[in-house]
């Protein structure tokens, strides 16, 4: 996970966060302007190819709990989906 990609799964996906599907997330990552959104873009990208993060690296970022891998990389392409790939609804993750 590089840099960019860690700062907004800690900030934006952090459980007080991750809930809020109202549809800020997308307008606040663009917000951040062209180069912070292509260094996201590319962490999502190589996060997804390589799936390097285990759901311990993913809750102690984020207190966000997911019962198996295959869950949380699940919702990390519906999230890349949806910020860049216009997908039409941020996923939620589990309860």
């Amino acid at each position: 996970m590089n840099a960019e990609l860690e700062r907004f799964v800690k900030t934006y996906l952090h459980y007080e966060q991750a809930y809020d599907v109202r549809g800020a997330l997308r307008p606040t990552l663009a917000a951040f302007g062209e180069p912070f959104m292509e260094g996201v873009r590319r962490g999502f990208v190589d996060l997804l190819q390589e799936r390097s993060a285990t759901i311990g690296d993913y809750e102690r970022l984020t207190d966000v709990e997911f019962s198996d891998e295959g869950s949380l990389y699940d919702y990390l392409q519906g999230i890349y989906a949806y910020l860049f790939e216009s997908g039409a609804e941020q996923p939620t993750p589990p309860e």
